[in-house]
């Protein structure tokens, strides 16, 4: 444990803390991640934030966002546009049916239960791929 704990001081002095996404609880963490594709965070970051401002960055307002705006977002967000999206809708979906829009309650589980439900999350991705 020690060594790790070198290993990390040495990263810090050498590239400074880690900057945190601006994102705020678990939804917009899993939103975050599904932003963009293999893009650097500052484009992620554009992605998301146009997310928030133009639709808003929950589950129902996903769901009720105009396709064309969510199609131009993610088309920002690297190749594959159209899987995004539904991607996106999907975490929206998945938020509604299982967890009542709110993704907050995850926090309150044990951390198996935690892992598992937001494992439900990678398997939409999982799917998503498939479709295309």
């Amino acid at each position: 444990m020690a060594e790790l704990k070198q290993i990390i001081a040495r990263l810090k002095r050498t590239y400074g803390r880690p900057k945190l996404p601006p994102a705020r609880g678990p939804f917009e963490l899993v939103m975050w991640e599904n932003a963009c594709y293999l893009l650097p965070d500052d484009r992620r970051a554009t992605v998301f934030e146009g997310l928030r401002k133009q639709g808003g960055l929950n589950a129902k307002a996903i769901l009720k966002a105009d396709a064309d705006v969510l199609l131009a977002l993610a088309t920002m967000g690297g190749m594959r546009p159209k899987v995004r999206v539904f991607r996106w809708q999907e975490i929206a979906r998945i938020t509604l049916s299982q967890f009542d829009g709110d993704l907050d309650q995850i926090l309150k589980l044990p951390y198996a239960q935690a892992k598992k439900a937001l494992n439900n999350f990678r398997t939409s991705a999982t799917r998503a791929r498939k479709r295309s």
